[in-house]
């Protein structure tokens, strides 16, 4: 591309789409919304751009990968990169304080070294309903139903993984001060397992503790085969106990392999409780989901609970096998020797009421050429010209047969 062309490019990670991927993006999300309304959402799709005080809100994770600029008027704007301050902003300014189900459609950008910079997420969320004091959150497994439907619809098998950051939380907090743990856990997330290592080796004073958190943070993600507290197979610290459980409520309503993955501490930062992912078999990232409360609350004291689940039209776009079939059209091309265009109006108009998709190639001089032009995807041709327009009548011929028929008006 010449230095001239500028006007022609476009930003690193921003993408122009197909027919085929716009078409597969709208199964995704009409499947989205039916899925939803299954688990009594109602569907909502956010702008991505507001002010940058709703996106960083009682959270600093979006302050290093955010499109950020001013306004005219000197106002700080932001393009959203996360859906939840979204899902709170809409819920607080349309002033009904009554619990809600949401299923949610955000445009996102963020910027990050990756070919994805912007991207759609969506998912399904709870907001102000009662919190169960039971010991299975069904209100994660619900939402978490919800999006393992929408991936089987979208063909896609995967696995849950599961985290329990509570019972983390509770092992720090004999170390670390309340005030000072929420940093910390930021910081671990973005550790490596070595620095880890090291940093518990530094700040925890116990030595029980200390072991209990290196042998978490370097096991292996291990699939839940028994569900039972009790025999503790999987020989879990007693603040962990909580996830068999949770894991044996998700098996139950997804029919699916859940997986102890004690290491990963994605979006720890807002997330209370149990955190989920949502993985294809072989690894690959789909999404993630839990408790927001804490978070909630933060961004604003009228949220009393939430819950949320989230996956990318893009994620599901590029791990999904289905193939959507084009609705195969009557697709004919009209084209026009020397009749009058008033009568190419109404040719058109009595082809379509006989079920052709009509595209009018105007009039033309050169008939065997325009004709030799053709995309593949038609199937019909009619010419018209004075003759067809003084007879009220016109020739169909099937391009693939050559057979030919008469309409008359």
């Amino acid at each position: 591309m010449a230095n001239n062309d500028e006007y022609l490019r476009l930003p690193h990670g921003m993408f122009d789409r197909e027919a085929r991927w716009v078409r597969k993006e709208r199964k995704i999300l009409e499947n989205h919304d039916n899925i939803g309304r299954k688990i009594g959402c109602e569907v909502k799709k956010y702008t991505p751009l507001g002010y940058a005080e709703t996106y960083q809100r009682a959270t600093n994770a979006t302050n290093d990968k955010v499109y950020k600029f001013d306004s005219k008027t000197g106002k700080s704007l932001m393009l959203s990169s996360d859906s939840t301050p979204s899902v709170f902003r809409e819920y607080l300014a349309n002033g009904d304080l009554r619990s809600k189900r949401v299923a949610f459609i955000a445009p996102l950008f963020r910027y990050r070294n990756s070919h994805s910079r912007h991207f759609t997420q969506i998912g399904y969320a709870i907001i102000n309903e009662q919190k169960n004091n039971n010991d299975i959150d069904t209100k994660i497994i619900e939402l978490a139903k919800g999006m393992v439907e929408l991936f089987k619809s979208m063909e896609i098998k995967i696995n849950i993984c599961l985290n329990d950051y509570n019972a983390l939380r509770k092992i720090l907090l004999n170390d670390f001060s309340e005030e000072n743990l929420r940093d910390i856990l930021y910081q671990l997330q973005f550790f490596s397992t070595e620095e880890r290592i090291q940093f518990f080796e530094k700040n925890i004073k116990d030595q029980k503790r200390k072991n209990i958190l290196i042998d978490l943070f370097t096991r292996k993600p291990v699939k839940i085969i028994k569900f039972d507290e009790k025999e503790n197979y999987l020989n879990l610290p007693e603040e962990y106990l909580g996830i068999y459980n949770i894991a044996k409520g998700l098996r139950i309503l997804t029919d699916l392999d859940i997986i102890f993955d004690p290491s990963n501490l994605h979006s720890i930062e807002t997330l209370d409780n149990y955190a989920m992912r949502f993985t294809t078999l072989d690894g690959s990232h789909l999404g993630d989901g839990g408790e927001y409360t804490s978070y909630a609350k933060r961004f604003d004291t009228r949220i009393t609970s939430y819950w949320s689940v989230a996956s990318g039209v893009e994620a599901i776009q590029r791990n999904s096998p289905l193939e959507i079939k084009e609705e195969q059209l009557n697709k004919i091309a009209l084209f026009n020797t020397d009749a009058s265009e008033l009568f190419a109006l109404q040719t058109m108009k009595k082809l379509e009421s006989n079920g052709y998709t009509v595209i009018y190639q105007g009039i033309v001089t050169k008939l065997g050429k325009a004709i030799k032009k053709l995309d593949n995807d038609y199937t019909f041709l009619s010419i018209i010209g004075k003759d067809e327009e003084l007879g009220k009548s016109l020739i169909i011929r099937n391009l693939e047969t050559r057979e030919e028929f008469e309409i008359k008006f």
